[in-house]
């Protein structure tokens, strides 16, 4: 299948999303409303922790809000995209739905990942880039060409690096008869990676969320190349990381489907 087939595909999933969101408009603000509360509720808290304190490892309040509109950006992108269609992988491999997805003449994780488009989600994208642009006024950034394209460079890497952890746990519904657990506790690591920079991790905490599950780079890494810098070694480790999962998350993809056990036999 070519490139320009996908795009065509996944358009008219847009087209069909949002003309159902648009009938439901409701349930579409209200959404909208809960995220940007959530949200709130966080800025909230960084507040009241640096109304204590000057500087976390060198961090102080502005490369916070950097750090979690950044996290929010990332977040929107996902929640718009692709992190709907992969949370519901679980529920169709035990139902067997997913047996209507392989027959179809079009790549069966690229369908289960977005069919579930939430753009929404995307006018979180609005208040992110606001506190982006806050923390850059306020920390006195100069902004240059490489500085921009290297940021757009982390963000797309830390998307793909979230879609392959989010794969590599809904997986597990091929050998698990619930994953709620499982999918519980993913959730739990990605709220602490939201709440706590990666800056602030040492020792074996840093080893599990730097790399066995590697959330706490996710807003991290970019944070640090825009507002501070970041090091030859650390773009070869987010490159090589990124890799890994990558091909982890699709090897462990391909696996399970060759057990999965198909309703029709």
């Amino acid at each position: 299948m070519s490139f320009k087939y996908y795009v065509k595909i996944f358009s008219t999933i847009v087209k069909l999303k949002l003309s159902r969101q648009m009938i439901y408009s409701a349930n579409f603000w209200i959404q909208i409303l809960v995220d940007v509360a959530v949200f709130l509720i966080q800025l909230v808290t960084f507040e009241t922790i640096y109304a204590h304190v000057d500087t976390i490892n060198g961090w102080n309040r502005y490369h916070m809000i950097f750090f979690l509109g950044t996290f929010m950006l990332i977040d929107c992108i996902g929640m718009s995209g692709y992190y709907l269609g992969l949370a519901s992988i679980p529920y169709k491999v035990r139902g067997g739905l997913l047996d209507m997805y392989i027959v179809k003449p079009i790549s069966t994780i690229f369908f289960l990942s977005f069919e579930e488009v939430n753009l929404g989600s995307l006018f979180i994208a609005v208040p992110s880039l606001y506190m982006i642009a806050y923390s850059v006024e306020n920390l006195a950034i100069k902004v240059t060409v490489v500085k921009a394209v290297g940021y757009i460079i982390l963000i797309v890497m830390m998307l793909l690096l979230l879609y392959d952890i989010l794969l590599i746990f809904r997986t597990a519904s091929f050998w698990i008869v619930s994953t709620e657990a499982l999918e519980g506790f993913q959730a739990e690591i990605e709220n602490f990676s939201f709440r706590i920079p990666g800056i602030a991790l040492k020792g074996v905490w840093k080893v599990l969320f730097y790399i066995v599950i590697p959330m706490g780079v996710i807003a991290t890494i970019p944070t640090q190349f825009f507002t501070q810098h970041l090091r030859l070694q650390m773009w070869g480790f987010v490159i090589l990381l990124c890799a890994v999962f990558t091909i982890l998350s699709h090897v462990l993809w391909r696996f399970g489907l060759k057990h999965y056990s198909s309703v029709c036999g």
